[in-house]
């Protein structure tokens, strides 16, 4: 976890789970406390602001649906996993009903939690990013793309325009590696971008609409209407799916531009983007899905 490690509380009752997954996340970069108990729990949140609380449900004395009520009241901002053993859809909705952003069933670890973890740390970057462009004037401005943008106008915000009508092209997100490790797994890297091209000619086939639109809902924690207009403008905007999944040059070079003009980086001198961007992995890598196809 590169930026502000995340303080997370960890609520379970049998001792050698506990400690095994407080394990795996530590090593993933989350700051972990641990709690035997759903009292001990809500004790240690009177004393700390915990960004994320996991906590199995089934716990002797106050149940895990109570310690996130509780944990939610204090801290509404909170991300709340609950962990089942029996993994019914009673228990599950109970807890969300509760303030929980997910659940996960046992048996489970580190790599079960992690996705559930991942899409509520963003749901709750969305969340409070917006809440904090309303509340402080430092952040009355801000660059947003969907969901963000859709749930910022929704609380009341005014949309300047998009970034492509005032700036130009703009590469954003991607998926990136240091140089180095790319030469000595080419093979690897190159498999993961041909997978990754396939899985974008499935996300823009219109047949899939429907399907791609239920996943935001249930993996980004999206309204459905959220997710449907979040879905329209990233098939049919400057900035959203790009076809082949491929790296926007145009758009790459105007960001190095503007990081050498606003941030002074590189001395103000913006570098030429194969210092950053390698095009021969996407080219096998594109050869390669167009053969599986």
């Amino acid at each position: 976890m590169t930026d502000s490690q995340k303080h997370l509380l960890l609520v379970e009752d049998e001792a050698p789970l506990r400690q095994a997954i407080a394990e795996q996340l530590r090593d993933r970069g989350y700051l972990v406390e641990q709690a035997d108990s759903g009292e001990a729990a809500i004790a240690k949140l009177a004393d700390f602001a915990f960004d994320i609380i996991v906590t199995d449900l089934r716990l002797p004395g106050i149940d895990g649906s109570a310690v996130v009520e509780a944990a939610v009241e204090r801290y509404p901002h909170i991300v709340a996993i609950v962990v089942t053993g029996y993994g019914t859809v009673k228990d599950a909705v109970e807890a969300i009903k509760r303030g929980a952003s997910d659940f996960v069933s046992k048996p489970c670890g580190d790599a079960e939690l992690e996705l559930p973890l991942t899409n509520a740390l963003r749901q709750h970057r969305l969340t409070r990013e917006v809440a904090a462009m309303r509340e402080q004037h430092e952040y009355a401005g801000s660059m947003l793309g969907p969901p963000a943008s859709i749930l910022a106008k929704r609380a009341g915000l005014v949309s300047l325009g998009s970034v492509q009508d005032l700036i130009g092209p703009y590469q954003a997100a991607g998926s990136f590696t240091q140089r180095k490790w790319a030469q000595e797994h080419r093979d690897a890297l190159v498999n993961y971008l041909a997978a990754f091209i396939e899985a974008q000619h499935w996300l823009m086939d219109p047949s899939h609409k429907s399907e791609v639109i239920e996943l935001l809902v249930k993996e980004s924690h999206l309204p459905a209407d959220v997710a449907a207009e979040t879905y329209m403008l990233a098939i049919t905007r400057p900035g959203g799916f790009a076809a082949e999944a491929q790296m926007d040059l145009d758009g790459l070079v105007n960001v190095l531009q503007l990081r050498a003009e606003i941030e002074g980086s590189w001395g103000g001198k913006p570098p030429l983007p194969n210092k950053y961007y390698d095009s021969s992995y996407y080219e096998d890598a594109r050869a390669k899905a167009k053969r599986s196809e």
